[in-house]
């Protein structure tokens, strides 16, 4: 577990663009691209939120996953995202619903390569 003053320290150093606090996507997507490799698999980021590892994440765990970086997501506007992504109506989004979602928000950032989808940080 982390210490609330590790938190803290994590938040001041993504909220680099407004300092307002919270982290935003634009926030957590430039960090994580400042600190990944030139690239790293679809199923690499699906597993960031696929907490509990079930192969799908579920409302919760998206929430869980950004409220650990203080996004300022609400339940309602993570609930919306997982409906439109949802495609086979189970209520999750699943790795390729998620991959789906990244070459959505992400075009000009996918590759496909033997098989599999990565995300390109360059």
């Amino acid at each position: 577990d982390l210490s609330d003053e590790a938190i803290s320290i994590m938040v001041r150093e993504l909220d680099c663009k407004d300092g307002d606090g919270k982290v935003s996507m634009e926030e957590f997507v430039s960090w994580y691209w400042n600190c990944m490799e030139d690239e790293v698999s679809a199923e690499e980021l699906f597993l960031l939120f696929d907490v509990n590892g079930s192969g799908d994440v579920t409302i919760g765990e998206f929430k869980t996953s950004l409220d650990a970086f203080n996004m300022a997501f609400t339940v309602d506007e993570i609930g919306e995202l997982v409906m439109e992504l949802d495609e086979d109506g189970n209520g999750m989004i699943g790795e390729e619903e998620f991959s789906d979602l990244l070459q959505k928000f992400y075009p000009n950032e996918i590759k496909e390569r033997e098989g599999s989808t990565f995300f390109s940080f360059q």
